[in-house]
């Protein structure tokens, strides 16, 4: 997914090297906290339920779809 300023893109596949957020998970949790039905937390990245690189930028990225 790209995010800028403009529009939202979703693309199959790796799209770039450098990605500023990567976030893995699940599509059913994703839809999930992107519609701010979940919230996640410690337990969920100590588990692998959620991956990230940056587990604070994914807020930011998260915070754009609200």
């Amino acid at each position: 997914m790209t995010l800028d300023a403009k529009a939202c893109r979703v693309t199959r596949g790796k799209v770039t090297d450098q990605a500023d957020v990567v976030l893995k998970t699940s599509s059913d949790l994703f839809l999930q906290m992107w519609r701010g039905e979940y919230q996640p937390g410690a337990g969920d990245f100590f588990t692998g339920r959620i991956k990230s690189n940056d587990p604070q930028a994914l807020k930011t990225f998260m915070a754009a779809f609200s």
